[in-house]
């Protein structure tokens, strides 16, 4: 008889998922002392749809091979992050430690 794995409560794996990316971005604002990495600006905490909220970046993107990892993320503003897109930002390879 086969064992099918069951998936998992969608709910419970958003919350998971949302308990790390606010345990990574703390962790994010003392890396880089609450500012964008792209820009040099402070972010913003307070409004998750301004364009100045600290999004996570990854540095070198995972569609050119960089990891899903601490040392491959940084706090962005959210524009900053758009505009970049899936490009490598200038002095990428700097910034991964």
């Amino acid at each position: 008889m086969k064992h099918h794995r069951r998936s998992a409560d969608p709910e419970r794996v958003g919350r998971r998922e949302m308990a790390r990316t606010k345990w990574t971005r703390s962790q994010l604002v003392r890396k880089h002392g609450g500012n964008c990495y792209l820009c040099g600006e402070p972010v913003e905490m307070s409004d998750p749809l301004g364009p100045r909220y600290a999004t996570i970046d990854h540095v070198v993107p995972l569609s050119k091979g960089g990891r899903d990892h601490l040392d491959n993320l940084a706090l962005a503003h959210r524009i900053c992050n758009q505009r970049k897109g899936a490009e490598m930002a200038s002095g990428a390879a700097d910034e991964v430690e």
